[in-house]
């Protein structure tokens, strides 16, 4: 009998969204001294020297990541993406008005897609799916203005379905555990 512990995958996404406003939030505080750019006073992104918003293409490194993003008249726009120094990408996505649009998929290591979903300003919203490193699903559910709605299903590595929990308002109002017959 596999009961999937639901707390770990939600554990695991908000380590993630943490980790992606992090990167967010550091690299509108750092000054990319090899492109010369700098955040001043208003938020914006200017060229070292400049009193014009900076427009352009951003890479910069952080803890061993590249960062890579657009950024039209001082705010970032466009694609955003991490990948590691070796070109593996970690995150990819979209961002306007410096806010997370769009779909976001997030990567394994080796490359394989862990994670993918929709954001709506900066919200998580709509389907999402986590996956095993093997590519089977892992967890899928919607989002609702950044909370957890409605029926998420979580399945075990070989596939089975194990629990589905039902939410409102990101708050758990039933669980339903399975139970995995196991031919031995």
């Amino acid at each position: 009998m596999y009961y999937f512990q639901h707390s770990a995958v939600l554990k695991q996404f908000l380590k993630t969204i943490l980790f992606t406003v992090f990167i967010l939030f550091t690299a509108c505080n750092q000054y990319y001294s090899d492109q010369h750019i700098e955040i001043k006073e208003d938020g914006l992104i200017y060229k070292v020297g400049r009193d014009n918003p900076f427009t352009g293409r951003i890479i910069d490194t952080l803890r061993n990541k590249i960062l890579e993003y657009e950024v039209v008249n001082g705010v970032k726009n466009g694609e955003f993406r991490v990948s590691s120094v070796e070109g593996v990408v970690s995150i990819m996505g979209n961002v306007q008005d410096n806010m997370n649009i769009g779909e976001w998929n997030y990567f394994y290591p080796n490359g394989q897609l862990e994670s993918k979903g929709n954001f709506n300003n900066d919200l998580p919203e709509g389907r999402w799916v986590w996956y095993y490193p093997n590519g089977d699903v892992k967890e899928s559910g919607a989002f609702l203005d950044g909370l957890k709605t409605g029926r998420w299903y979580q399945y075990n590595p070989e596939g089975s379905l194990v629990a589905i929990i039902f939410y409102d308002f990101g708050e758990i109002i039933d669980e339903l555990y399975l139970e995995i017959m196991r031919n031995t």
